[in-house]
């Protein structure tokens, strides 16, 4: 199921930027890095997202992409901790 589910997160953001991509190799390399994430332990999936986005790793022409994978996926930060994801972690991430 992993490879599945990291072959159609692969699709659905490189889609929004596909013509960028093709002509940006860079731009294509940092985005891809955003479905990567679905093969970290899932224990470390919210730190190492944090850490991508911390580090600026994400072009700015892509937050409105990432913006969309941390509440679909991840969960935006509320308070202290964060609010629920649209889909949980147990439901894309096994393991």
């Amino acid at each position: 199921m992993l490879p599945a589910v990291a072959f159609v997160l692969t699709q659905s953001v490189v889609k929004v930027f596909e013509t960028l991509c093709e002509t940006d190799v860079e731009f294509a390399l940092k985005l891809r890095m955003l479905p990567a994430v679905a093969f970290v332990l899932t224990q470390s999936v919210v730190k190492v997202f944090e850490t991508l986005c911390e580090n600026e790793i994400f072009p700015l022409e892509a937050q409105e992409v990432v913006d969309y994978f941390e509440d679909t996926w991840i969960g935006r930060p509320q308070r202290r901790q964060r609010r629920p994801p649209q889909f949980d972690l147990d439901m894309w991430k096994p393991g």
